[in-house]
């Protein structure tokens, strides 16, 4: 009822609004206006759902008897505790969106943090595999070196063998070319 009367689709509805359907009841426009004071709390000319929910209820309860007057009473008092539970509840609200907000910010930014972290990962596992790389690249030059000091340290020892047989093979012909010399 409260969205078909809200012509203007506000969230609200003005007395013009609603003038019709308040006439429907049948009460007086003074019970009616009164009525209207009672549910626009803040003075606005306007209600909201709840608000209106009230009036719609007062009006119903003023339609149902004479005993009314005490519905009215405990109805004012209702709205009251129903407006404040309304506003703690509004204020609830907006601070959950609040949070749900800066949550979402967070989650934004620690995607983004995450994000940052793989690549930078991947990075460095790139470099890692293109170091393991040089490592084995490396050792396989290391290795043919050794390889290569092995060879040449056969060669010097097979050469100073030699020399060591050329050397007694010199001796051997200078005692004999003494001995000679002398005979």
């Amino acid at each position: 009822m409260f969205k078909k009367a809200d012509l203007d689709m506000d969230g609200f509805v003005s007395g013009q609004e609603i003038r019709n359907i308040f006439l429907q009841s049948g009460l007086s426009n003074a019970v009616l206006a009164h009525i209207w004071n009672l549910c626009d709390t803040k003075s606005m000319g306007k209600l909201n759902s709840e608000q209106f929910a009230l009036a719609m209820y007062l009006v119903q309860q003023k339609v149902k008897g004479p005993y009314s007057h005490v519905a009215d009473f405990s109805a004012i008092k209702e709205l009251g505790s129903i407006s404040k539970d309304i506003e703690d509840i509004k204020r609830q609200k907006l601070q959950l969106e609040r949070e749900k907000a800066q949550s979402e910010a967070d989650i934004k930014i620690s995607q983004g943090e995450v994000q940052s972290l793989q690549k930078e990962l991947e990075s460095i596992t790139a470099t890692l595999h293109q170091l393991e790389n040089q490592k084995k690249e490396a050792q396989k030059r290391l290795d043919a070196l050794d390889e290569k000091i092995d060879d040449l340290k056969q060669q010097m020892n097979n050469q100073a063998k030699s020399v060591k047989v050329c050397d007694q093979d010199v001796r051997f012909i200078v005692s004999l070319v003494y001995t000679c010399t002398l005979c």
